[in-house]
């Protein structure tokens, strides 16, 4: 039986994620911005990422893998996807 996993974003996911990053080919960096916190960034074939965090940055990344310049479907309602895809499970 495999183990089972619980996996929350913090700290020690930070890792895991800018290694997947820049497994993909991402160019990875970051900017200080004191008392505001970090920006992290990735940068693909010309496109950019920016985010609070690598496990959103990761995310981001991803969301655009998958679903490519047309990622954000203003037309979709999300939440009766969702509850479609809950449904089925």
């Amino acid at each position: 039986m495999e183990k089972l996993v619980h996996l929350t974003s913090a700290g020690n996911t930070y890792g895991g994620c800018l290694l997947i990053l820049k497994r993909e080919g991402c160019h990875l960096s970051s900017q200080d911005f004191g008392k505001d916190g970090l920006i992290y960034w990735a940068e693909y074939n010309g496109n950019t990422f920016a985010a609070n965090s690598p496990v959103e940055l990761l995310g981001l990344f991803t969301l655009w893998k998958e679903l490519g310049n047309n990622w954000n479907y203003p037309s979709l309602d999300i939440w009766d996807a969702v509850e479609e895809v809950i449904e089925e499970s």
